[in-house]
């Protein structure tokens, strides 16, 4: 009976001990935790209920002196550690490491941000990650740019497309294929240009320039709107400066233009 009892008792402290040895082995170790961030949204400003202010925003410019990210979690766990990496992916270069810790179980949103009154990102694209306890689980993609950067991105969505052409139909479309060389016998060499989303009043101008001494022949501007397609001519009889009346032969480009912001050049020869 005696070692009955010895036996329980000995068998108690083990398992007692065991308990002991693995909540220690576990004490300080953070929890795995996944999939509890549910969004990244960037903005220049925020809402005292924590939604962006505005239109939220992918392309900031170097104006601005905040970018701003509203970040959405859902059942984060108590005693997790939150991480906010900003980062250049460019070049790599971590701007702003910040850890916050989750003392009780947290849904909601979190602001964090970066501002130029302590750092300074320049143009390129970046990225704010948001690891749990060590481990990535969301990111979110911006970029900067300068505002002639991104006035000149916007144009280039405007032009859909441009070609130089020996004919064109009723609207300026192509008749016929692209060309790059014309004989000096061409009559007509047509530059057409087809847009898209066009802003109200945007202005399209087209230099036609000879490159051999630097001449600009002539220059076409057209105001659109919309989608839609439009033909700029270059007539050997009334364009060209020979007694002939025929192209010069050399080099020549089309420089095409929005709103006075060069967006293209294009080129073709005279044979």
């Amino acid at each position: 009976m005696e070692k009955k009892i010895l036996f329980a008792i000995i068998g108690g402290v083990i398992v007692l001990l065991l308990g002991i040895i693995l909540l220690s082995g576990g004490a300080g170790k953070p929890q795995s935790v996944s999939g509890v961030v549910k969004n990244i949204a960037f903005g220049r400003a925020v809402t005292e209920d924590k939604k962006i202010d505005g239109d939220e925003v992918t392309v900031f410019t170097t104006n601005d002196t905040d970018i701003i990210a509203v970040v959405d979690f859902v059942n984060v766990p108590a005693a997790t550690t939150v991480r906010y990496e900003w980062a250049n992916t460019n070049t790599s270069e971590l701007l702003l490491g910040e850890d916050r810790a989750v003392k009780d179980p947290f849904s909601g949103s979190s602001i964090t941000k970066i501002s130029k009154k302590s750092l300074q990102w320049g143009t390129g694209d970046f990225v704010l990650r948001v690891l749990i306890n060590g481990t990535e689980d969301y990111s979110g993609k911006f970029s900067v740019r300068t505002p002639q950067q991104i006035s000149q991105e916007q144009f280039l969505n405007i032009l859909k497309n441009v070609s130089i052409v020996s004919e064109v139909d009723l609207t300026g479309k192509p008749a016929v294929g692209a060309k790059t060389s014309f004989t000096q016998d061409s009559a007509k060499v047509y530059a057409s240009v087809a847009y898209q989303q066009a802003p109200k009043d945007t202005e399209f101008t087209l230099k036609w320039r000879y490159l051999p001494d630097d001449r600009t022949i002539k220059t076409f501007t057209k105001k659109v709107e919309g989608d839609g397609s439009f033909a700029a001519l270059f007539e050997a009889r009334a364009d060209s400066w020979l007694a002939s009346h025929r192209f010069a032969k050399g080099k020549y480009t089309v420089q095409v233009m929005i709103n006075n912001e060069q967006i293209k050049e294009i080129n073709f020869t005279v044979e």
